[in-house]
């Protein structure tokens, strides 16, 4: 979504929403609650990438999806949910709760006892 700012409207950009099939949903200039959550959105997206990438900034792009998988992991209170949840319907499981088992895996895996995990992984 962007808010009919010149710098999403050009060539490059429609090429690239092309190539990766994405719609790219444009909010109306008149509409201040639409601008404001796009505003918004991209201020934390800066502030987060600010403080995971080098003193040059010039590795954005391998922290990107990172940032944005922190973000739609982050429990929000306005929705009392994760976005991750909002937008699939189930909660996703970080992969650390494969390292230290929670009830959650132990009854997707069916754990035994005192199953050694560690063997799964390799």
């Amino acid at each position: 979504m962007s808010d009919r700012g010149m710098n999403f409207l050009n060539e490059k950009i429609s090429m690239n929403l092309e190539e990766f099939h994405v719609y790219h949903q444009k909010s109306m200039s008149y509409h201040p609650q639409a601008n404001s959550i796009v505003e918004v959105f991209n201020k934390i997206l800066e502030n987060s990438l600010k403080k995971v990438c080098n003193v040059k900034k010039n590795d954005w792009d391998v922290h990107t999806l990172v940032v944005l998988w922190a973000y739609r992991m982050a429990y929000k209170k306005l929705i009392r949910q994760t976005s991750f949840t909002l937008a699939c319907g189930i909660e996703a499981l970080v992969l650390m709760e494969y390292i230290v088992t929670s009830l959650q895996i132990a009854s997707l895996i069916k754990v035994d006892g005192h199953e050694n995990l560690e063997e799964r992984s390799e």
